[in-house]
């Protein structure tokens, strides 16, 4: 049985372990936790991660059960114990205190109720045989995306977004792995995912303006996982923003927008990844992004990536929206890009527009690299074959 007042738990060691008769409540004060079922066994399932100011085994106490699952410190964590016999005047000593644990809980039968549907596409997608990489079955289009929870008016995606929960996002043991991050934003450690950059073939880039440019990787797409999502707060950025020593933040510029996202938003940070999930990501990062000092770059990068997962899911108006948002954010700040970075953003948008026969839009920004810059490069060619080619097209 734990003991009352404020422990402190190394990484990795047990704070809690299924079937224990312990009818405490657990406050998390620092740090972060795992929850698990069958926690060591073959059957083991990690149920979602913690931190401050969340609760947890308040249901051994209002259910009188043995615990029905393992909490796991996942960094040096501190921990507030409460016994039943002091569980009422926690709550009446301090109201916000009753808030967190209905917060916990509304997020973990959430959680329940979104497992048990990712549990059921699972069993329907491996009852069928399909190719591997994206899946998407059409007739499991939602118009309601994974996303959203609560509030159904709140607007966070382009109209048109629809639901993309069926097509999944396989995880390379190659080319990803977990990595801790702190956020810029309220100071939480957590354990994402990450692109192993060392992994990739830079000479797999393609040099083609026909196609999106993206590097092939077989299955595996580094949109996907290019983006980082705080588990407590939901600030969201490139994976590079993380990594700075210097990420200036105003936070005011988004601040209210994301508190808003965060209680209209539901991610699930521990089902298989999805479409939906990235979507999310990648908006969620919108959103933050007004508050960085690199805004325009990140935001045409941003904009450029939603229109490539957009035609991967056979959603070309969508695609060609994107990357004309792409283009209006790379044309507000061009000037502060290095030449080389400002050319492959620039012949990348261009090369979607191509692609989905927006000729004149392709020309416009093909010109613009062309004449706007001095020094020579793969993509200033790349543009004057643009633009020799689309004049053979006849377009003008």
């Amino acid at each position: 049985m734990a003991k009352a007042g404020i422990t402190e738990y190394k990484e990795d060691e047990i704070i809690l372990k299924q079937g224990d008769p312990d009818k405490s409540l657990y406050k998390i004060l620092s740090g972060q936790v795992a929850v698990y079922i069958n926690y060591g066994k073959e059957d083991e399932y990690l149920v979602g991660i913690q931190s401050f100011p969340s609760c947890f085994g308040e249901m051994t106490i209002l259910s009188e059960q043995p615990s029905f699952y393992t909490v796991v410190a996942l960094t040096e964590t501190k921990i507030l114990c409460v016994p039943e016999e002091n569980f009422e005047g926690f709550i009446q000593g301090n109201p916000a205190n009753a808030i967190s644990i209905m917060k916990t809980m509304a997020k973990n039968i959430s959680l329940l109720n979104m497992n048990i549907k990712m549990l059921n596409e699972e069993i329907a997608f491996n009852s069928t045989e399909g190719t591997v990489g994206i899946q998407e079955d059409k007739s499991a289009v939602e118009e309601s995306p994974i996303a959203l929870s609560g509030n159904q008016n709140y607007e966070l995606y382009l109209p048109g977004h629809r639901g993309y929960g069926s097509a999944r996002c396989p995880v390379s043991e190659k080319l990803t792995y977990l990595k801790e991050y702190v956020c810029p934003h309220c100071g939480t450690k957590f354990v994402a995912p990450c692109i192993n950059v060392a992994a990739l073939d830079k000479e797999d880039d393609k040099k083609d303006y026909r196609d999106d440019m993206r590097a092939d990787y077989g299955d595996f797409c580094v949109e996907w996982y290019q983006i980082i999502t705080c588990t407590h707060c939901y600030f969201s950025a490139f994976t590079d923003f993380f990594r700075r020593d210097d990420n200036y933040l105003q936070k005011e510029a988004y601040r209210e927008n994301l508190k808003n996202a965060f209680s209209n938003v539901f991610l699930n940070f521990t089902a298989t990844r999805n479409m939906d999930f990235v979507f999310a990501q990648y908006y969620l990062a919108l959103i933050c992004v007004k508050g960085m000092k690199d805004e325009t770059l990140m935001a045409s990068r941003l904009w450029l990536n939603l229109s490539r997962l957009y035609s991967d899911v056979g959603e070309i108006d969508l695609s060609i929206e994107a990357a004309g948002r792409a283009a209006s954010a790379y044309m507000n700040g061009f000037s502060v890009l290095k030449p080389r970075v400002e050319h492959k953003i620039c012949m990348s948008i261009a090369g979607i527009f191509y692609k989905n026969q927006c000729y004149k839009q392709a020309r416009e920004l093909a010109f613009h690299l062309k004449t706007k810059k001095t020094e020579q490069s793969l993509y200033t060619r790349m543009a004057e074959d643009m633009i020799a080619d689309i004049r053979k097209k006849g377009e003008k």
